[in-house]
C-alpha cells in the first residue's frame, strides 16, 4: 500500500499509520484528538549538561586530590618522590568552571 494523504490537512503519512498528526483517524475516517508531539526544551538540555559538567569536574578534582595526598603521605613517611596528579585536577577545575558558566546563563 502506498503512502496516504490526510484529507484534513494534506500531510503525507506512511501506509502503516493509523492516524495523522493533525488528529485524523484513517481507521475511523474522522477527526480525533491531535497527537502530542514531543517538544524540545533547550533550557533543560543546557541545565542537564551543566550539571553533568559539574559532577564530572568534582569527581576528577577529587580523584586528583586523593592521588596527590596518598602519594605525598607515602613519600613523606618513607622518603622518595610523590605524584602531583595535576591532569585530573586541571581538567576537573575546567569542567567545574564550564558547568558554573553554563548554569549562570
Amino acid at each position: 500500500m502506498a503512502a496516504m494523504r490526510c484529507p484534513a490537512c494534506g500531510l503525507i503519512n506512511p501506509a502503516s499509520t493509523t492516524a495523522c498528526d493533525c488528529g485524523w483517524s484513517f481507521t475511523r475516517g474522522m477527526m480525533g484528538e491531535p497527537r502530542q508531539i514531543a517538544t524540545h526544551h533547550p533550557e533543560q538540555d543546557r541545565r542537564a549538561w551543566a550539571q553533568r559538567q559539574l559532577a564530572i569536574g568534582a569527581v576528577l578534582l577529587l580523584i586528583g586530590i586523593i592521588i596527590t595526598a596518598a602519594t605525598y603521605g607515602s613519600a613523606s613517611q618513607s622518603g622518595g618522590t610523590y605524584i602531583i596528579a595535576y591532569g585530573p585536577i586541571v581538567v576537573g577545575v575546567i569542567k567545574i568552571i564550564r558547568g558554573l558558566a553554563a548554569m549562570g546563563r
